[in-house]
């Protein structure tokens, strides 16, 4: 069984330490006594590694509380070490402790778990780039990437095994044939994420989780997105492209922020703009969406009174003022997170409102309403479709007045 991680001896003795920095551990037959086990402890200082025979009856305690997070002790009789085991691959580290276990115990250890030291300790590789599909790992990823781009290999399917490459925060999958953006994403902590040039159609809501947290740009340009999931709503974007998909709408949640430097929604069939989009000193780019530019004659929404459900969930969103609720699906049931992200201001009385299409208003907007903002690719009238969303007849009649 062979083990990449970092290690760290403990003396017991001295109460001492000594940092082994990036180590291999393996567990072989020894040589002498095939009956018998040999942990080995191989370092880049010392190659020939450091050596605890007899491992059966050498081992005090597994402490196995944190295999979770990559990390291990093991206790050993002679010499009176700990060896500290940290940032170690989790389905790997697993395996070893199986391992551990059945040597402690006399069971038998499939013979796939046992190998021969390495003469060496490999370099950590942090950056990757596969462009011809020989390349592509079978066996899984190293685990120290940072930076892994994927480029014209015709590649359908993300393996979710990736979700373990906890140090990744760059992961570029470009002009491949992916139809949906993987749901093992959403536990990573990416900060740029790229899919351009696929076949994608649908964006499940992986951002609600610790994605959504990290995230910070994201190119879908150049797929066959009709939507996307409101937890997008809650990120904080510096940089979204959306261009030459296949959205009609934005969530009408959807507010940008003010720490976007640029928005992409070129070559789409946008129908308007959700008035909720707050973008200050961003790049904004509209071509290719001919309807929104279309003139339209203000329409006057017919909103029914609120249902109980929506009085429920304005009680909520008061209670959760902020744009990004941060309210976890483990806090609420899986259906209803969506719903409460979608909730806006109402253009009347500015009270959170579900946004039905009873309670929509277009109006057309000049350029200037994105004020601050450098925004391309309007008409030659500088006009804009924009969507209002009022709560009641009473906000109805007010708004009106002013509009």
């Amino acid at each position: 069984m062979r083990l990449s991680c970092e290690a760290q001896l403990s003396y017991r003795k001295s109460s001492g330490n000594r940092r082994l920095g990036q180590a291999v551990i393996t567990i072989t037959p020894d040589l002498r006594n095939r009956s018998e086990y040999v942990l080995t402890v191989t370092t880049r200082q010392k190659e020939s590694g450091h050596k605890y025979r007899n491992l059966k009856a050498n081992i005090i305690k597994v402490y196995t509380s944190c295999v979770r997070e990559g990390k291990l002790t093991i206790s050993l009789k002679e010499p009176e070490h700990d060896i500290l085991i940290k940032r170690a691959n989790v389905a790997l580290l697993e395996n070893f402790v199986k391992v551990l276990h059945a040597v402690q115990y006399g069971l038998e250890v499939p013979k796939r778990f046992t190998a021969q030291p390495p003469t060496k300790v490999q370099p950590k590789i942090t950056r990757m780039v596969i462009t011809n599909r020989s390349e592509y790992p079978l066996r899984g990823f190293p685990q120290d990437l940072i930076s892994l781009r994927i480029e014209n290999i015709k590649l359908s399917r993300l393996q979710n095994k990736i979700a373990d490459l906890s140090n990744l925060t760059d992961l570029a999958v470009e002009n491949n044939l992916l139809e949906e953006v993987p749901k093992a994403l959403a536990t990573m902590r990416l900060v740029t994420l790229s899919l351009q040039g696929n076949k994608i159609k649908k964006v499940y809501d992986i951002f609600s989780g610790t994605l959504g947290s990290t995230i910070r740009v994201i190119n879908l340009s150049h797929n066959e997105i009709t939507q996307i999931p409101y937890s997008l709503c809650r990120t904080t974007l510096y940089k979204l492209d959306l261009s030459y998909n296949l959205l009609e709408t934005l969530p009408p949640s959807f507010y940008g922020g003010d720490q976007m430097t640029v928005m992409k929604l070129s070559n789409n069939r946008l129908r308007y703009i959700p008035a909720n989009l707050r973008i200050r000193n961003a790049e904004l780019t509209l071509r290719g969406n001919i309807e929104i530019f279309q003139a339209i004659q203000p329409t006057r929404p017919s909103p029914d009174p609120m249902s109980l459900f929506d009085s429920a969930g304005r009680a909520v969103r008061q209670a959760y003022p902020v744009v990004w609720l941060r309210i976890t699906d483990s806090a609420v049931p899986r259906f209803l997170y969506p719903y409460l992200l979608s909730f806006v201001p109402c253009a009347g009385c500015g009270q959170p409102t579900f946004p039905s299409s009873q309670r929509r208003t277009l109006r057309q907007v000049s350029t200037f309403d994105f004020a601050g903002s450098r925004v391309y690719d309007f008409n030659e009238t500088d006009m804009v479709r924009k969507a209002y969303i009022l709560c009641s007849q009473a906000c109805v009649r007010s708004w009106a007045v002013f509009h």
